[in-house]
């Protein structure tokens, strides 16, 4: 289950990847350090997560600017995504990853709007949930005419604003979760927080032996994955090898593996 580190450049990306992981991928003051993916395996609790970290993504990444469709593209097939930054350029720098993430049809810890739409075979456009729309019915149904569902039953069980609409309509947006590391003399406590909408793990020096040891379990939570330790009769618990199950599996869902 691999965790991209997506972050812009100078950012410590590799020198956290390396206290999480034991490696000793190469590090410098100088941008760009990084010129292609690099994997890693970070131990959290007796299983291994794999991490990759990513060139940097800069303004215009989305567009072609430094490598960056190749770059956002391994972003797309990640589990999670955890955004480095660093100084007092971080607030600036999560607003230009967050946002070429977005042009990428990444949109980070945010869930798919609960907006559906099956073709109607009645013909026409029925609309359910009209209490939510932040819209007149009259410019719903427009849309979805231009949008090529003249006959089809839409749902709504939230507020339904045009860019929740279009994005509910675009099966290629991908939703992720994430977290922003920050480090370094950073900008007033909460502007962070006001740019990434979601947790925030800040350091004074990410060679500090605490920050990896902090990150491990906030990594593995973004995986939405549980270990399950297992024991024998008459035996202690097996705390070296857990069984790496999804959060909504049962222990008779182990039981049947």
């Amino acid at each position: 289950a691999p965790i991209g580190d997506g972050t812009a450049s100078k950012s410590g990306k590799s020198t956290l990847l390396n206290a999480l992981t034991q490696m000793k991928t190469p590090t410098g003051s100088h941008g760009f350090t990084t010129i292609e993916p690099v994997i890693g395996m970070m131990r959290v609790q007796g299983t291994n997560v794999q991490l990759v970290e990513l060139p940097a993504i800069v303004h215009g990444s989305s567009i072609g600017k430094a490598n960056g469709p190749q770059i956002i593209s391994v972003a797309r097939n990640a589990d999670a995504l955890a955004l480095v930054v660093n100084g007092r350029n971080a607030t600036k720098d999560v607003y230009t990853l967050t946002e070429e993430l977005r042009k990428f049809k990444i949109i980070l810890n945010r869930s798919m709007p609960a907006i559906e739409v099956k073709q109607n075979p009645f013909g026409g456009i029925q609309v359910d949930g009209k209490q939510f729309l932040k819209m007149p019915v009259e410019q719903l149904m427009n849309f979805l005419k231009s949008a090529g569902y003249a006959h089809c039953h839409f749902t709504a069980r939230e507020n339904v604003t045009m860019e929740k609409l279009v994005q509910a309509l675009d099966a290629g947006i991908q939703y992720k979760k994430a977290v922003c590391i920050a480090w370094g003399a950073l900008p007033p406590t909460g502007e962070l927080g006001k740019a990434f909408r979601g947790p925030v793990h800040a350091f004074k020096d990410l060679t500090d032996a605490n920050a990896p040891e902090e990150l491990r379990g906030p990594l593995f939570n973004l995986l939405d994955k549980i270990l399950v330790y297992t024991k024998k009769p008459g035996r202690e618990p097996d705390m070296k090898a857990p069984m790496v199950l999804n959060s909504n599996n049962t222990v008779e869902d182990l039981a049947v593996q």
